[in-house]
């Protein structure tokens, strides 16, 4: 589970806040900002194996991908 993690302050023209790629993740309650760039907020394995609930995730061109939404996330 990736829980209650704060990420800021990442400089990089391409970029990963959390790169959860196992079976079976929660990836809830994150924080996940970045100067608008080209990458992913929340990269997971896939929508059967990753559920992404209660997340922000700001400033990434793919804020969440391969997770399933399951509510609560805001993006932008």
């Amino acid at each position: 589970m990736a829980w209650r993690n704060r990420i800021r302050g990442i400089t990089a023209s391409t970029a990963f806040g959390i790169f959860a790629q196992n079976t079976g993740i929660r990836v809830d309650d994150n924080q996940v900002f970045i100067d608008p760039a080209t990458g992913f907020g929340i990269a997971g394995r896939g929508n059967a194996d990753t559920i992404c609930i209660g997340n922000t995730v700001i400033g990434f061109s793919d804020p969440l991908n391969g997770c399933q939404d399951a509510g609560g996330n805001i993006v932008h």
